[in-house]
């Protein structure tokens, strides 16, 4: 195959695989759990009102945030509930603007249910010897040891667009021919995921 991999399979194919002497590499996800209510996850939008400042519910979810709920200006990522895959339906702004009023009034009559989150800013770093200054995101990866039960880091990339690119003018930063890959690796070999947390811990 032209991707260098030898097949793909699907959840019913994994889970009915002969899997001796394969190795696999896995797209995988938050637990399915956690990913059916996302609204635990966020703040749970069916119609404009619910993002009003003055609604206390609101007010009290960016305070848990750590956001000020008087600052006009935070900005806002917004995610279908229900039926979507990857970054569609996604929308991103002030909620002050009349724009993403507009568009979020809309996507709630078409898409139904939307969460909320304050957006989490996008790293911004230079490149040596570069005056453009690039916008970006790691993708890291991982293999499972079903032996020892653990998670173990194989390694990444970060991948960046020209701030200036139209992609990364709209939020998303995926690859095209504008991006710049940097590998990510790491020498310590005594760190894992923790299968509850997710975060790096030493065995």
């Amino acid at each position: 195959m032209l991707s260098g991999f030898d097949d793909f399979y699907g959840p019913d194919q994994l889970a009915q695989a002969n899997l001796d002497d394969v190795i696999l590499y896995l797209r995988a996800s938050y637990p399915i759990s956690w990913l059916k209510k996302p609204a635990e996850l966020a703040f749970s939008v069916t119609r404009f009102g619910d993002i009003d400042l003055n609604n206390p519910l609101f007010r009290e979810f960016l305070e848990s945030k750590g956001e000020n709920p008087d600052n006009r200006d935070i900005r806002l990522r917004i995610k279908p509930a229900w039926l979507h895959y990857g970054g569609y339906g996604h929308k991103r702004g002030s909620r002050n603007k009349q724009e993403f009023r507009r568009r979020l009034k809309k996507s709630l009559q078409t898409r139904g249910p939307y969460v909320v989150q304050p957006e989490i800013p996008p790293l911004i770093f230079g490149v040596k010897d570069n005056e453009t200054k690039y916008v970006g995101n790691d993708q890291l990866f991982f293999l499972y040891d079903p032996f020892a039960g653990e998670y173990r880091f194989a390694g990444g990339q970060r991948i960046a667009l020209p701030v200036t690119s139209g992609e990364a003018c709209r939020g998303r930063v995926y690859g095209n021919r504008l991006t710049v890959r940097a590998e990510i690796v790491t020498t310590d070999q005594n760190l894992v995921v923790d299968k509850q947390s997710l975060n790096y811990v030493e065995i």
